[in-house]
């Protein structure tokens, strides 16, 4: 019961942060140039189901931090026997409850008055075409988590393709929830700090020490950050390219890998007959029941390239989730910065921000950038490729470099503080 009060408080944390970006509406607005996909992103559940799976990474980011944070703290003070986890969470979650409750209190209103156009909403075939598409990843989301990794009886298992990984994913759960790994260290290399980023599973270790078992840790923040990544990006499609089917489609396009193992697959197992080609029932029920996955390239068959990432590093779609939120916080910038052309590089507002939700964008970018390297370090450097271009067609350049500068500067600083090197971040 705490771990889920956990959860939703963190995800109230998120929605708190993203509001102080901005309005959502206005900032819609300005993140695409087609008028067609107004009417889809603007709905009200299209609306509330965004400003969630905004809410949920940068909240699980946010919250994690602090909780490791505090954690930190009490280990240093506290006598060596205790569990510095127990006072940091009374902390945080007393701080956030108080949060939540103020902003109940003062928001009431607001918040009630929202549901009646819900409901009237409700009527919409884009609202069913919404809420069913959520529906799909969540069941898609939930079925690849806990199948790849569940609890049978007393004994933990992991899927084939999944379980190397899972060694040291689940030693690093359990130094939390059950150790003291303060300073944090890798368990299977103990005694030289960590290089690994390791803040999604500090976050699965301690809502496991908050009550839920091992299992149920590590998948329900899989899930809730899968879904999420789904829904942003999903909406990032359909704001660029005015098609509301690209909601479904285009992480449904992620997850399909781009080859053709499959038609290959098919013609290795119809021509696998000692004598004669295979009936249609027998190729299929042998592609069901394969125990690898198809290709022809080096690893295919634990699926590199595939689904099974997803399953194997958990805390990637969460990374990547994190990466579509900034992207989206500086859309708004690309496309002014587009419509002004060249002259933008001899303009004041060409590098520098114009107004206070501008720097209200920002200031949240910002914050995600620099708690991103122990959390995901590759995504933090892919995110910085990305930006890199869009700087030179975006406005508000200095912005951005700062944004870059601070993100470099924070992975220095907790490379150095985790492992004592400050290039070992990305490795």
């Amino acid at each position: 019961m705490m771990a889920v009060l956990w959860l939703c408080l963190s995800v109230f944390a998120g929605w708190r942060i993203i509001s102080f970006s901005g309005d959502l509406r206005a900032w819609i607005n300005r993140m695409g140039s087609l008028a067609t996909a107004t009417p889809f992103c603007l709905a009200p559940w299209t609306l509330l189901l965004l400003r969630l799976a905004l809410a949920v990474p940068v909240g699980l980011l946010a919250v994690t931090w602090l909780t490791y944070g505090l954690a930190a703290f009490f280990r240093y003070i506290l006598p060596s026997v205790w569990q510095p986890l127990l006072p940091a969470n009374l902390l945080v979650l007393c701080i956030l409850a108080a949060w939540a409750c103020i902003t109940a209190i003062l928001k009431r209103q607001q918040l009630w008055s929202a549901w009646p156009g819900r409901m009237r909403d409700l009527q919409q075939r884009r609202s069913h075409f919404v809420l069913g598409t959520i529906l799909i990843w969540l069941l898609f989301a939930s079925w690849l988590m806990f199948r790849t990794f569940q609890q049978n009886g007393p004994f933990i298992q992991a899927g084939y393709s999944v379980f190397s990984d899972f060694a040291p994913h689940t030693a690093i759960v359990s130094s939390f929830a059950k150790g003291l790994n303060w300073p944090t260290q890798y368990p299977h290399f103990a005694n030289d700090g960590i290089s690994y980023h390791f803040m999604f599973f500090f976050l699965c270790g301690n809502l496991e020490f908050l009550g839920l078992p091992l299992v149920w840790a590590i998948n329900l923040p899989s899930i809730l950050t899968f879904v999420s990544f789904c829904m942003l990006l999903g909406f990032l499609a359909v704001r660029l390219t005015g098609r509301s089917a690209t909601f479904l489609l285009a992480p449904l396009m992620l997850f399909l890998r781009s080859s053709a193992a499959f038609f290959t697959n098919l013609a290795e197992t119809a021509n696998s007959g000692t004598t004669s080609r295979l009936d249609w029932k027998t190729i299929i029920d042998r592609i069901w029941h394969q125990t690898t996955f198809s290709g022809n390239m080096p690893n295919d068959s634990w699926g590199l390239w595939g689904v099974n990432v997803y399953a194997n590093q958990r805390h990637l779609l969460s990374g990547l989730s994190l990466l579509l939120i900034v992207l989206m916080l500086v859309l708004p910038d690309l496309q002014t910065g587009l419509r002004a052309g060249w002259k933008s590089w001899f303009r004041p507002e060409g590098w520098l921000p114009r107004n206070v939700t501008d720097w209200k964008r920002y200031g949240t970018a910002l914050l995600i950038c620099v708690l991103m390297p122990y959390w995901h370090g590759s995504a933090m450097v892919a995110l910085l490729l990305v930006l890199f271009p869009l700087a030179f067609f975006t406005r508000n350049r200095l912005a951005l470099l700062f944004l870059a500068l601070a993100s470099f500067g924070s992975a220095l600083l907790q490379s150095w503080f985790f492992s004592g090197e400050a290039t070992r971040v990305v490795q």
